[in-house]
């Protein structure tokens, strides 16, 4: 009997911790394929070619659009600011895929705009900290469209280190910290989310 595919979604903003996080995680887990552009840019060239850029986009689309008709178990990073990721995940679920969401918080801006600079100067690949702050802002906005689609939902505080905070379950509050951050509260302040009775 065979279990049914799943996609992944490592979502965060630029600088929150995504690809760490899948690192550890991908150790004692099944993640299947992995799709990201900043790696696709990586292995080609430079993260400031622009067309490079729209080149990876295009690619790690065609990958997605492979994997649903393979049924593949597959990974994504995603900022949720990608007007086709909502269209993404809906067909995957008419697919019969699970959806799970692993989301990097850290506690403002400042803490992810900072940590895009220190990769930059590590060699790593960089954003406009104007693009990263527009991204912040909707975030709220962008969860709360991507929640009723996702079959189960880790929350990570990612502000000094990795610390699970919260698990969701069909957007019901299965498991949370004592003491949630409140940049969790204000994230989640458009859903209605439901506590585990």
């Amino acid at each position: 009997m065979s279990s049914k595919p799943k996609y992944t979604l490592f979502a965060g903003v630029n600088g929150a911790g995504k690809s760490s996080l899948y690192y550890i995680l991908s150790k004692s887990q099944n993640m299947g394929e992995r799709i990201n552009i900043d790696e696709i840019v990586a292995s080609e060239g430079s993260w400031q070619d622009s067309l490079l850029q729209l080149s990876a986009t295009r690619r790690a689309m065609s990958m997605i659009t492979d994997c649903l008709e393979r049924k593949a178990t597959f990974n994504q990073e995603t900022t949720l600011a990608s007007p086709t990721l909502l269209r993404q995940i809906k067909k995957a679920r008419e697919a019969g895929y699970v959806i799970v969401l692993y989301y990097v918080g850290v506690e403002n801006l400042q803490t992810a705009v900072r940590r895009v600079e220190t990769r930059v100067s590590k060699g790593g690949h960089g954003i406009d900290p104007k693009l990263i702050e527009q991204r912040f802002e909707k975030l709220p906005e962008t969860l709360h469209n991507v929640m009723p689609l996702v079959d189960a939902a880790f929350f990570y505080d990612n502000t000094t280190k990795f610390k699970q905070i919260a698990f969701l379950r069909n957007n019901i509050l299965m498991d949370y910290d004592e003491d949630l951050p409140v940049w969790f509260w204000e994230l989640i302040a458009k859903n209605e989310l439901k506590l585990k009775k």
